[in-house]
């Protein structure tokens, strides 16, 4: 996901946050000859695709309290929801981006399925047939007017991950409620979503971020793989092989393209981006963004997709060597002490993935300590929450160590570090298994 209209305090570079950058598109040739010199003096061409740094003072985000009624992570999120079944950023905020929407409605999935199908109805609603730059299957950001009314905003932040990352989580739907069903009689719409991303599929196998930037993200294209790999495990439930297989064909392109274009085995990451260079509507070639160690967002914090989306086994070597090289390079990630003052739950995540269980609960009870027990522009954004309770669902069931003093690993995922008491709204739905099951880790 890119973000050319997304929130300061929504940036990602990541799944989950992002922002503006420059776009180059030169018309004239003065233009031309000045991008070239920037070009070999700094070694790529464009801006960061997006940054994680929070609202800067005076920027309207619309701040959630603790002091709310509400407290819980799980009532947090469905604050978040509208009657409609759309997600807004974080309680009461005007914006629906169906990216963080998406990340919001997964860690639902076992506790709330029917909040899920309700939003999944809600994306299904909303598609564009075709959009303004003419690709089918699309969804626009929307705004919430005063008067309750969703307003599309004629815009995206990325095509790609917004269809990957839906189609991720209507597998995790199927897979908890075997709601074969409700996925039937929503086939064509999927199959409409699910073609988004083999359209802007380029020939080496990655996927531009939209029809209108012909850029290739790191982030966004583990994302696609991921999304066509569940996409072809939803058409394989509902017995149609032969488009599983043609879904999973597609996967290995993206696969082979990261693998191909994106990893730089001189530095021993990938690079986290390719622009495309343009003289006026010249496509003239192609530029990689190299990833640097130093720098903690996009370069660093791109490092950790691979892994959670299953492009690279987390048992695998080089899986080790980029979690290693986090822990060198920022070691104070674990404890929330970072130049970047967005939570980026999704590195809780990664360890947990990792396997890296005490770092992981670390992690985790520093987010909560930092963002659920405080007010602040930060709090209460539901990707960010999202995050947080699945990866306290990979830690369920594990012997993890307790700091002396320290809050349980149920208390982090029902409240935060200052409550204990289980809310009813944090309980499972009446039917559902009274443990659920923890999300599965990517593949």
């Amino acid at each position: 996901m890119t973000g050319r209209e997304c929130p300061a305090e929504a940036r990602r570079g990541v799944h989950g946050t992002r922002a503006g950058r420059f776009i180059l598109e030169w018309r004239r040739p003065a233009a031309a000859v000045l991008a070239v010199l920037c070009l070999f003096s700094f070694g790529y061409a464009g801006g960061s695709r997006s940054s994680t740094g929070g609202p800067r003072p005076g920027d309207e985000v619309g701040y959630f309290t603790t002091r709310h009624p509400v407290r819980t992570p799980y009532e947090v999120l469905l604050a978040c929801q509208l009657p409609s079944g759309a997600f807004t950023l974080k309680p009461g905020d005007s914006r629906i981006i169906p990216y963080f929407a998406n990340l919001a409605a997964m860690a639902l999935v076992d506790r709330r399925p029917q909040a899920v199908r309700l939003y999944v109805e809600w994306y299904l609603d909303r598609l564009n047939l075709p959009d303004r730059w003419g690709l089918h299957g699309t969804i626009y950001d929307y705004r919430v007017d005063p008067s309750g009314k969703e307003e599309p905003t004629h815009g995206y932040d990325s095509a790609d991950s917004y269809a990957a990352t839906f189609l991720t989580l209507v597998r995790a739907y199927l897979d908890r409620t075997g709601d074969l069903d409700f996925v039937l009689d929503k086939l064509p719409a999927l199959e409409t979503v699910a073609g988004v991303i083999p359209a802007l599929q380029d020939a080496d196998g990655l996927v531009w971020a939209t029809p209108a930037r012909l850029e290739k993200y790191l982030m966004d294209n583990c994302e696609n793989y991921r999304g066509l790999v569940d996409y072809a495990a939803i058409l394989a439930a509902v017995g149609r092989d032969e488009e599983a297989g043609q879904a999973l064909a597609a996967a290995g392109r993206v696969r082979r393209g990261i693998e191909e274009r994106l990893w730089n085995e001189k530095r021993g990451n990938y690079d986290w981006c390719i622009y495309t260079l343009w003289l006026g509507g010249l496509r003239l070639g192609e530029v990689s963004r190299k990833s640097d160690w130093k720098r903690w967002y996009p370069d660093t914090t791109a490092q950790i997709f691979p892994v959670i989306t299953g492009v690279i086994d987390p048992g695998s070597p080089r899986a080790a060597s980029l979690y290693q090289n986090l822990d060198q390079w920022h070691p104070g990630w674990v404890g929330q002490a970072k130049a970047d003052p967005h939570p980026w739950s999704v590195l809780g995540y990664a360890a947990a993935v990792m396997g890296d269980t005490q770092q992981a609960l670390a992690f985790t009870r520093a987010t909560a300590a930092t963002y659920m027990a405080e007010d602040g522009p930060y709090s209460g954004l539901s990707w960010e929450i999202a995050w947080h309770l699945l990866t306290v669902g990979l830690l369920v069931g594990h012997d993890v160590p307790q700091a002396a003093g320290g809050p349980s690993l149920k208390a982090l995922e029902e409240t935060g570090p200052d409550v204990t008491a289980v809310s009813a709204s944090g309980a499972p739905e009446p039917g559902g298994p009274s443990d659920p099951p923890a999300p599965r880790p990517a593949r």
